[in-house]
């Protein structure tokens, strides 16, 4: 009996363990994740988000990955500064990773994988 209760206690400690073992993107925050890519595919100049990722890496620190290819004639920087503002939407603790390159250069990254 008591080892039934002391299971039962474990159970969330063991999912929200899986979760950020699993890097999975904590589910309360996919609207605001998804709110925050089509901000960011909406800036001047963006042509395209790729590869989006968001995962919880400890009880408080979230990180988030992404490639945003843009037009040749795009402010790189300037595009860079407003996402990570944007990510920065999703939650004050986000860690971004944003790489950002011109649509002939990720064509070739592409290519050649």
């Amino acid at each position: 009996m008591i080892s039934v209760l002391i299971f039962l206690s474990v159970l969330p400690l063991i999912k929200s363990t899986t979760e950020v073992l699993l890097l999975k993107t904590p589910d309360n925050l996919i609207p605001a994740v998804n709110s925050c890519l089509n901000k960011i595919a909406a800036l001047d100049g963006v042509k395209s988000v790729q590869e989006p990722h968001l995962w919880r890496h400890s009880s408080n620190l979230l990180v988030m990955s992404l490639h945003i290819v843009v037009t040749e004639e795009a402010n790189e920087s300037e595009i860079l500064l407003h996402a990570r503002q944007l990510t920065l939407e999703i939650d004050a603790n986000v860690k971004s990773v944003i790489q950002v390159c011109t649509s002939s250069i990720y064509e070739k990254i592409e290519l050649n994988p």
